[in-house]
């Protein structure tokens, strides 16, 4: 739903989706340019149906509102 470059911007975020309901979590990389990010997620989901009413949902979140869907393996 979302990438921030600082820890304490994804707690913020974490908190915000887990205040709305949802199950969120937080995974550290690193960019093409070699900078820290940490990547929000929701889910995990097993049904797409799921996926696009939370992602919907989500989105009207203040701040979220580019926030898509990746499926992770």
């Amino acid at each position: 739903m979302a990438t921030f470059q600082s820890r304490g911007r994804t707690e913020q975020a974490l908190q915000e989706f887990r205040n709305a309901g949802f199950t969120a979590y937080s995974v550290e990389g690193l960019l093409g340019n070699g900078t820290r990010a940490f990547a929000v997620f929701l889910g995990p989901y097993t049904a797409r149906a799921e996926v696009d009413r939370d992602r919907d949902r989500a989105q009207q979140i203040q701040g979220y509102g580019s926030g898509f869907i990746v499926q992770i393996e």
